[in-house]
């Protein structure tokens, strides 16, 4: 009965610590998308003052930035959302 009761005692323990990395995992590929979301912000805003005839593509690659960061927080919190959903289907 103890063998029975360790094995489910480190079945459930790893369960805990895989899912501790997939959150883990989930926050670092947030930040990479807020990073280079500011990278591209960095680079239209830099482009757009130092070039003035590439106004347009500045703007673009601007927008585009925004739309990395903002597509990765809708990333983050969907994936956030069915992970907190599985782990109450789990306990």
């Amino acid at each position: 009965m103890a063998i029975m009761s360790e094995a489910k005692s480190e079945s459930a323990l790893r369960d805990y610590l895989a899912l501790e990395r997939t959150v883990m995992s989930n926050e670092r590929t947030l930040l990479a998308y807020i990073r280079t979301g500011l990278a591209l912000c960095v680079t239209g805003f830099t482009g757009g003052y130092l070039f003035t005839e590439v106004k347009t593509l500045a703007i673009f690659v601007t927008v585009v930035g925004i739309l990395v960061v903002a597509l990765g927080i809708i990333r983050f919190l969907h994936v956030k959302k069915r992970l907190l959903l599985r782990s109450e289907i789990a306990s």
